[in-house]
């Protein structure tokens, strides 16, 4: 069986039937991640990437990752009631 990801390119060869036999590019396609932002597959430098985290590419890093922690901020309720505050003080009302 023949598997191409991002470039990679890995086969499988079953050898008995409890066994299979992988190529040594099988074995190190587990450390390919998904960028969460654009979606293609990339080797992670250092680590492996965890399954609970976003894993984000060379190309989009901190720019993504910043815009997604700004979105996840922007939905908790410190947010809201900061932002409450500040619309009320711009308007010169108290109370929105």
């Amino acid at each position: 069986m023949q598997f191409t990801a991002g470039g990679f390119e890995t086969s499988f060869q079953r050898t008995t039937r409890t066994s299979t036999s992988y190529s040594l590019p099988a074995r190190k396609l587990g450390a390919v991640a998904l960028c969460a932002s654009c979606g293609t597959p990339f080797l992670p430098t250092g680590r492996r990437p965890r399954k609970d985290l976003n894993a984000y590419c060379s190309e989009w890093g901190l720019k993504a990752a910043l815009r997604d922690a700004a979105a996840r901020y922007r939905q908790t309720q410190k947010y809201r009631a900061t932002n409450v505050k500040w619309r009320g003080q711009r308007t010169g009302r108290e109370n929105v």
